[in-house]
Formats: C-alpha cells, structure tokens, sequence
C-alpha cells in the first residue's frame, strides 16, 4: 500500500497575551525563535534501510515535488531503488525549485539504466548539491564519464564523492575532467576506495594542486 507523505509549514495567526503577562510573551518569543531555527536549518530526511518500496518512493517523491525548495540532505540508502521510482526521483532532482545539498544512494542497487537516468538527472540541477555518495552501486567506468558530465558543468560545486565499491577499472576520464575544469577547486573528498583500478598515478599528479583527499 503506498505511503502518503506530506511536507507543511506552519501559518498559526499570533497568539494574544495580557499585557500583565510578560512571561508568557517571553515563552512565546523564545518558542518563536526556535521554530525559524528549525525552519533556516532543515533537518535530513534518513531512510535508510526502511524496506522503501518502488511505490512509497513514488509517494514520497511526489510529496516532496510539492514543497521541495527546504530539503537539504536526502538519505535513501540500502532501499533497492526500481524503475518507476527512479523516474519520480529523476523529476525531483530536475526540479528547479529542489535545492538538496547531500543525497545519498549508496547500496542501491543502482544499475546502468538507472545509473544513466539519475546522473542526467543531477546534471540539469546541479549548483545546490555538496556531496553525492553512490557506494556499491555498479557505476563502472561508463558512469563515472557521465559523472565527468557533472563535474564539468558551470555552476557545479560537488564537495565530496563517494564512488566506494563501484566496480570501477579506469579514472582517466575523471583525472582530465578535474584537470581540465573549475571543479577540482570545490572538491574536498574524492573516495574510490574498493575499486579495482589499473591506473592512478595521473589522477595523483591532478590532485596534488588542489586540496582534495583521495580516499
């Protein structure tokens, strides 16, 4: 059965208080306070492993798609990710309004087709996002050029990604692509632990003019 979710601020009218009460006031003001606390600092959504079927990500994306510019940290890991879910996933990444700073899919069970929709997906929205985690899914040599696609855009400032386990053999392509482009100035973290790479030394060479850590 398909979850509903639904994300709301809260318009209450301004509570009246006797002038002889200040500290109600008081208690209100500070209560005030925090909530727009809260509100300028979104907390993360963590789903990870919830047993998230292909329709409740269907719901929840789509719930999301309704009020998506306060959510910054998204973590849908360890939940299988289908087709259909994916496509809704993909429409909430492209949407302009979507200002995500940290997503997580590690151990997805993304594949190549999946792989290609969400990548494309990330590229057409690109200037919010901070760190992307794609751990144990199968990107391959082919999904890290199409990562290069990202990384090359104008207005991406990826801080830290996480390509662990990825089924990996070649970073050429990534060594040009930040060798070549502002990207290498953001990013801070580069994981390619657990990948059975032939080469690194030039991707080395790249980083040893920037301050990103290979991991």
């Amino acid at each position: 059965m398909p979850i509903k979710l639904q994300m709301s601020l809260d318009q209450g009218r301004k509570p009246e208080y006797p002038e002889e009460d200040p500290e109600a006031r008081g208690e209100h003001a500070n209560s005030t306070h925090t909530s727009r606390k809260r509100e300028s600092n979104p907390q993360p959504w963590r789903l990870r492993p919830c047993g998230l079927t292909d329709e409740g990500l269907v719901a929840l994306t789509s719930a999301l798609n309704s009020n998506p510019s306060h959510l910054r940290k998204l973590d849908l890991s360890v939940n299988p990710l289908r087709d259909s879910g994916v496509e809704h996933l993909c429409a909430l990444l492209s949407n302009s309004q979507f200002r995500l700073k940290t997503l997580d899919l590690s151990d997805c069970s993304i594949k190549k087709k999946r792989r290609d929709k969400l990548i494309s997906a990330l590229c057409s929205n690109p200037s919010h996002l901070r760190e992307l985690n794609l751990s144990g899914n199968k990107i391959k040599d082919t999904g890290v050029k199409l990562l290069c696609r990202l990384l090359e855009h104008s207005q991406c400032k990826l801080e830290k990604l996480n390509l662990y386990w990825c089924n990996i053999t070649d970073v050429t392509a990534l060594a040009d692509t930040l060798a070549q482009t502002q990207a290498l100035s953001f990013l801070k973290v580069l994981d390619l632990r657990h990948n059975k790479i032939k080469e690194h030394k030039l991707l080395r060479e790249v980083l040893k003019r920037s301050n990103c850590e290979l991991m």
